[in-house]
């Protein structure tokens, strides 16, 4: 996972293993093994060994990048569910998203940015529930 424990150099794979599965157990992602190649595994998956990752190395806040893009509508929830529970044990997430329905429904606060100026910034559910502020800013409402 990029942090695993060594002494004077040699790499503790009992040690490494074990923090691996510890990290692994929320996840319930079966095809994700310590001895599986990551190049071998589904984007998705993919995407839970970063989180993992962080995880492990015990970060407070993490930033994901359009963590939805190329999945599939199963493992964007799988991906939604993984981003709430790192909220559930008190990380931070700045989350850049273009899937304005999923980002508003995950995250606590939003800002709206346009040629990369905030041009509009409150709490998820305000943004969510003001049709206007979203028509003007994102050319849509949201929908179901």
């Amino acid at each position: 996972m990029g942090i695993e424990p060594a002494r004077w150099g040699w790499l503790n794979r009992d040690a490494a293993r074990r923090k691996t599965l510890e990290v692994l157990e929320s996840f319930h992602h079966p095809e994700i093994h310590p001895d599986r190649p990551v190049a071998e595994l589904p984007l998705a998956a993919r995407q839970v060994v970063e989180i993992c990752r962080a995880l492990a190395a015990r970060a407070n806040i993490i930033l994901m990048d359009e963590p939805s893009e190329g999945l599939s509508p199963l493992m964007v929830e799988k991906t939604a569910e993984a981003i709430l529970m790192l909220r559930s044990r008190g990380l931070s997430v700045l989350l850049v998203e273009q899937q304005v329905g999923y980002a508003l429904r995950i995250s606590q606060r939003t800002s709206i940015l346009e040629d990369g100026i905030i041009v509009h910034e409150a709490s998820s559910e305000e943004v969510a529930s003001n049709e206007m502020l979203l028509h003007r800013h994102l050319g849509t409402a949201l929908t179901a």
